[in-house]
């Protein structure tokens, strides 16, 4: 009972933030973003701390850490396996964004098709799309709230 309750409530919600993105969609005017200038994303050590700091500030990676936290401890009771399998975790997490700064300069043309797809996707109007797939979403929610 309490899952078709969590999931009638989540459709609902998306429900009606597709409605409200809807009514922006129409109301407000759409103004493109602009790309930050080149030399603010040079540095592979800057986007490596911006990766980091989304990370730590984000909602997700608190409950990541969360969650990391109470497997590793009940993993062992032993401080020297916590502290390795926490380093473990450390690693994979910040991991991809060391990664993809070392890829970055290594193959200029690729990051610079990146680059200029993210630049020509960021001066489109999405936010149909996001109506669209926020609709999708609160119906999927509601029809697992009352079928599932």
């Amino acid at each position: 009972m309490i899952r078709h309750s969590v999931d009638l409530t989540a459709g609902s919600l998306l429900l009606i933030a597709a409605l409200i993105e809807y009514r922006r969609y129409r109301t407000t005017p759409f103004t493109p973003h602009k790309a930050p200038a080149r030399h603010d994303t040079e540095s592979p050590r800057k986007m490596v701390l911006l990766g980091f700091i989304n990370t730590v500030v984000g909602v997700s990676g608190m409950a990541t850490m969360y969650i990391t936290g109470r497997v590793i401890t009940g993993a062992s009771h032993d401080i020297v396996v916590d502290l390795i399998l926490y380093a473990v975790f450390l690693v994979g997490f910040v991991g991809p964004y060391l990664l993809a700064a070392w890829l970055w300069r290594r193959f200029p043309k690729a990051a610079r098709r990146i680059e200029d797809l993210t630049a020509t996707l960021s001066r489109k109007d999405i936010r149909p799309v996001v109506v669209v797939g926020l609709a999708l979403a609160g119906l999927v929610f509601l029809a697992l709230g009352v079928w599932g």
